[in-house]
């Protein structure tokens, strides 16, 4: 059997200092370590059950565990020497633990396991990490996309922590529990992941379908059931969107003005508030092509505003079918204070 690289085989495997797992939780990990002198060469290496974002001093360096076995796990490696800098340096990952078994995922133990190489310097994973429950994210069990994709998702950005950030209040998070080395115990191997990390490509392109109003008559148990239920009436862009001539010109990206006008990356809907009688306001987008990628989206609402989304492989009934049987092809978001981005780095759709 292989044995793992030098600083994976000195690092431990950690996760939340808790009495017992639970499935479908997010935990948040932070390492601060100085540096005297930058290395010509850095190398972090990175295994978790199930999913992880990782970030260097504040940027984003990666996202996506391979899918491996419980026991048997790859890792991933990141080339890091650019990011890091003279004196204090910062690690942190998001991660997500299944804990059920799907399609594209079998169930294994809540764990990660971290090492950093710069020059002859090795940070690793151990009890001096930090951790804490991801406050934003609904922990638990939620109602299944489908018995193949695994939990939907619930963000509340009011709560959100600047987990990421260099700067982040972390002195009160948790030291990290140590539960093996790196393949001790319940893990048996820990080998290279067998093909490259997934590239990350420009927002796709989409178009603009439908916009109008909706009214929800009874919210349901869940996202996906409530959105099944709220009545649609569309309208003229004009009366969903503000017009050119209400912003400052010179700022201006959008809105479009007629449907199936393309949006694209750097493109702002500016929506009216609903209008007399409506509980809110709809937009349906369409990518135009079968697509495979993770769900991104920047936005500016009133704190608390609440934004359901559905997402499908057809429009022709005019809407997204959000609830079919028992599958539910709808998350909730929720907002925070002002202008904000928002990347769900743990699930990929289709």
């Amino acid at each position: 059997m292989k044995e793992p690289p030098p600083g994976l085989a000195q690092a431990r495997w950690i996760w939340l200092d808790q009495k017992r797992s639970r499935p479908n939780q997010f935990v948040c990990f932070r390492k601060s370590f100085t540096l005297a002198r930058l290395p010509r060469r850095a190398t972090l290496d990175l295994s978790v059950d199930s999913n992880f974002h990782l970030y260097v001093n504040g940027e984003e360096i990666g996202c996506g565990q391979f899918s491996d076995w419980p026991r048997d796990k790859t890792y991933t490696r990141y080339e890091v020497a650019s990011k890091l800098r003279r004196g204090r340096n910062v690690i942190a990952i998001a991660t997500h633990y299944i804990g059920r078994t799907f399609s594209c995922y079998c169930k294994g133990r809540p764990g990660l396991i971290a090492a950093l190489t710069a020059g002859d310097r090795c940070v690793v994973s151990d009890a001096t990490w930090r951790a804490v429950e991801h406050p934003a994210y609904r922990q638990g069990p939620m109602p299944h996309v489908t018995p193949q994709l695994s939990f939907t998702w619930a963000f509340d950005a009011r709560r959100d922590i600047p987990w990421s950030q260099l700067r982040c209040a972390d002195g009160r998070w948790k030291h990290a529990r140590e539960l093996a080395g790196a393949t001790d115990g319940y893990w048996r191997a820990l080998k290279p992941r067998p093909v490259p990390a997934l590239e990350i490509g420009d927002p796709a392109p989409v178009h603009l379908t439908a916009q109008g109003w909706l009214h929800r008559h009874r919210p349901g148990r869940t996202p996906a059931d409530t959105m099944n239920d709220d009545a649609l009436v569309s309208d003229l862009p004009a009366q969903v969107f503000a017009l050119p001539d209400m912003i400052d010109e010179h700022n201006y990206q959008g809105p479009p003005i007629n449907p199936g006008h393309e949006l694209h990356g750097k493109s702002t809907l500016i929506i009216r508030p609903p209008r007399r009688g409506a509980d809110g306001t709809f937009v349906i987008i369409d990518l135009g092509r079968e697509e495979v990628g993770l769900f991104e989206m920047g936005i500016e609402a009133p704190r608390g505003a609440v934004v359901d989304i559905a997402y499908g492989e057809h429009l022709d009934d005019g809407r997204v079918r959000a609830r079919i049987g028992k599958r539910h092809f709808a998350d909730r978001y929720t907002c925070g204070s002002g202008a904000h981005r928002f990347l769900m780095p743990f699930r990929r759709l289709g």
